[in-house]
């Protein structure tokens, strides 16, 4: 009896694995593995003083306004 239930689960298993296959073969097959994407990327801070900082301080200040020390 327990080899009949488990052959049929085995039936409906593999049913289910099929249309899982079906469903992911195409996305897979159309995914690019290096997408060519150019994002342009704007500074975090714009020092609009005389003042110039050193990169230490301006890596400081690009963190961000919540940025604890």
């Amino acid at each position: 009896m327990l080899h009949m239930i488990e052959d049929r689960l085995q039936i409906e298993i593999r049913g289910k694995y099929k249309t899982l296959d079906k469903k992911t073969k195409p996305l897979i097959s159309t995914t690019n593995e290096n997408p060519q994407t150019h994002h342009k990327l704007y500074p975090r801070v714009i020092n609009t003083t005389d003042i110039n900082f050193s990169q230490q301080e301006m890596t400081l200040l690009e963190n961000c306004p919540k940025y604890s020390l």
